[in-house]
């Protein structure tokens, strides 16, 4: 333990001011977590005596390939140069040339993964634009801080493995720098500099008690609470129906889940065999329900079709008994496709604390952070899920008016890849993972939408927090106003620009999957910029006008596109769209009053048609979704 100190002279062979000598390289346990093996007596490092862990050095020393994104744009940019040189000069013999002038290949560890162009900027703290910040070398970091200190929530994981509670399940679950598993850590790689660890080994053994390590029996009683439930499932013809519904119309824009592997599970029957698993399916017919006219999608004894799915959401318990098992995949899949369903229930206010129990769980397992794990299924279904409850949770935040569960500095895991789901594992190496070239990437939606959130995410924290935050931040008035909302506005026009190819807005594009994104993704910017802008036009400020017009604009955009829906009739009906109609009708409203008080004069007919639009949206909603009947009502 760390109380056995360093007190004991005859327990210390290390000399004040002596080297430690260590073997050539660090052993297998070591190498995992990137720390050093010290030599001991019989050549067991200290921390798998502290840990009490086999020391081996049996794996191969293998030299670290670049990673493979950073090599592929690096061969895209060589070829465009080498393009770009043989139209300045067709004669040149460019491979003759490179094979006679090798240069330095550059690192390919300095190829950094997604970090938000927002994720440098302050909050109310300070007032620098990102490019600032960027170019600023008295912000950098150290070289090595990355390294040496954003990595050691994995060494904490990996070593409390060997200290868990035991239980029959596996269990992996974060600490952060500032969680006291952390200042032990820090104990004993002081411990060790000081004390002969293999003479302590017998010690450090003996004095662990088992009955603390272990579950009691009066608590495994709950232990299995939750997977002993007996589901009512839709028949089967009816399953694959809705899991096709799903697909089409929640999943392409909230890519919740990975849909080859879903739909083997399902063939294979693990929801009659795991309990969360079985929910994730009710959840997926639920709400592939709300788009499918089958009558055994309502409740025996209802015609309303508002029921559409509740017999099945009705059967889960959302607050599990058992607190000791970790959250699964399925489980947090599962709050993920609750929290959607009840977006669109009579109390979409509680899709705001299910989110909240999604992220939380998230951030217990670690997935807000990097985990330089191998690429796998599993391990990209864990970022989606986690993505998207991060992203619902920042847009359900902006509309009840609340905090998000996880802010944006908290988070540097990668996004999700640009990759359809069919192309994640092939069997084949030289094609897993990758997008064809010539097929546009139906999951380039949600990566882009990510970043567009993020935007939302700083807006809600600077412009939407208590006085006694800005006083207290030093930031009041309308210089700091007009500074953020400026600086909200250039990343969102970097943004704009971003968009990919295929979703840019066309309102003649012919794939519908397409369409469909590309309304969100649109509609979604133009509720992002009306958030930037909003709480300006109620009160005095030199941004008031402004701020009124850009809504307006920003609000007319969105019906606009609701109107195209129903010209090509091909209605995208989310939660999202719901909550942009809404938003734009109540701004449009807000405009033509604003004309009546201030003389403005405007064309009525005109700025009714737009209101119109977004009350249609609504109607047409408001048949397999409560909320939306909400909204019309007062919109009109």
């Amino acid at each position: 333990s760390v109380g056995t100190a360093m007190s004991s002279d005859e327990e210390t062979d290390v000399q004040p001011g002596s080297k430690k000598r260590r073997i050539p390289r660090a052993c297998d346990s070591c190498r995992k977590k990137k720390s050093d093996s010290a030599v001991k007596p019989g050549n067991i490092c200290s921390n798998c005596i502290a840990f009490n862990i086999e020391c081996l050095h049996t794996m191969p020393i293998k030299k670290r390939g670049p990673q493979k994104k950073y090599v592929e744009d690096l061969e895209q940019r060589v070829n465009k140069l080498e393009t770009l040189l043989r139209k300045f000069n067709p004669s040149v013999d460019i491979t003759n040339e490179i094979s006679n002038n090798g240069s330095e290949s550059p690192n390919p560890t300095d190829a950094s993964s997604y970090v938000s162009p927002l994720s440098v900027l302050p909050t109310v703290s300070s007032a620098t634009s990102p490019s600032d910040v960027e170019s600023d070398e008295e912000n950098e970091l150290p070289k090595d801080s990355h390294d040496s200190t954003d990595f050691m929530h994995l060494t904490i994981t990996e070593q409390l493995q060997n200290l868990q509670v035991h239980t029959t399940t596996e269990s992996k679950r974060f600490f952060g720098k500032s969680s006291g598993f952390m200042l032990v850590s820090n104990a004993l790689n002081l411990k060790e500099q000081h004390i002969d660890m293999e003479q302590a080994t017998a010690r450090i053994r003996s004095a662990r008690r088992e009955k603390f390590w272990r579950l009691e029996p009066w608590e495994m009683n709950s232990f299995y609470a939750d997977e002993h439930v007996n589901f009512q499932f839709p028949d089967f013809d009816l399953v694959a129906s809705l899991i096709g519904l799903y697909f089409k119309h929640i999943n392409t824009s909230i890519p919740i889940l990975h849909r080859p592997t879903f739909e083997k599970s399902v063939f294979e029957g693990l929801h009659l065999r795991n309990h969360f698993f079985g929910a994730t399916l009710l959840l997926v017919c639920s709400l592939g329900s709300r788009y499918s006219d089958d009558p055994r999608t309502i409740p025996e004894g209802c015609q309303d079709r508002l029921a559409a799915g509740y017999h099945w959401f009705d059967q889960i318990s959302w607050l599990r008994k058992s607190l000791f098992v970790p959250p699964s995949l399925y489980e947090v899949q599962m709050y993920a496709l609750a929290a959607v369903y009840m977006l669109c229930t009579s109390s979409p206010q509680a899709t705001w604390t299910l989110l909240g129990i999604g992220c939380r769980f998230c951030q217990e397992l670690g997935l807000h952070r990097k985990n330089g794990h191998e690429t796998t299924v599993s391990e990209h279904q864990w970022r989606r899920v986690f993505w998207v409850l991060v992203t619902l949770d920042r847009l359900v935040a902006s509309f009840v008016g609340r905090s998000t569960s996880l802010q944006s500095e908290d988070i540097d895991v990668d996004l999700p890849i640009e990759v359809d789901d069919e192309f994640w594992d092939t069997g084949d190496s030289l094609t897993s993972y990758k997008q064809p070239p010539s097929k546009p990437s139906t999951m380039a939606f949600f990566p882009c939408y990510i970043r567009l959130t993020e935007i939302l995410a700083f807006a809600l924290r600077n412009l939407y927090c208590t006085n006694k935050y800005l006083v207290l931040a030093g930031h009041t008035g309308p210089q700091w106003e007009q500074h953020i909302v400026s600086t909200l506005d250039s990343e969102l026009n970097k943004w704009f620009d971003t968009i990919p190819e295929h979703l840019k807005w066309d309102p003649t594009m012919p794939d519908y999957l397409f369409f469909h994104q590309s309304s969100v993704l649109h509609c979604i910017y133009y509720h992002v910029q009306i958030q930037i802008h909003r709480p300006f036009i109620t009160k005095t400020s030199p941004l008031a006008f402004a701020s009124l017009a850009i809504c307006t604009n920003a609000a007319r955009s969105c019906a606009r596109i609701l109107a195209m829906q129903f010209r090509r009739d091909q209605l995208v009906a989310t939660p999202q769209m719901i909550i942009v109609a809404f938003t734009a009708g109540v701004v449009l409203m807000m405009n033509i009053w604003s004309g009546k008080s201030t003389g403005l004069v405007l064309d009525p007919v005109r700025e009714m048609k737009d209101v119109q639009s977004c009350l249609d949206y609504l109607a047409h909603c408001e048949k397999t979704w409560h909320m939306p009947g909400r909204f019309w009502y007062v919109v009109h």
